[in-house]
């Protein structure tokens, strides 16, 4: 684990600046419970109801206005 660890500092340090905040957000994403939950969250499958579509149609109207 202390090597990986360490090499992971050495890539780090060979970062530009503009790729170091894309790597630092990343592992805010992933250390983020909420991230990570939502991440590994199942797919919704369930068929839209006839209420739900109609919803979803108005919205899309509302959302060309």
């Amino acid at each position: 684990m202390a090597d990986t660890k360490e090499h992971a500092y050495e890539l780090i340090d060979r970062l530009p600046p503009t790729q170091l905040s894309a790597v630092v957000g990343l592992l805010e994403a992933m250390l983020d419970p909420v991230s990570r939950a939502i991440a590994n969250a199942p797919i919704d499958d369930e068929p839209l109801t006839a209420e739900e579509e109609k919803a979803l149609g108005e919205a899309r109207e509302w959302s060309k206005a």
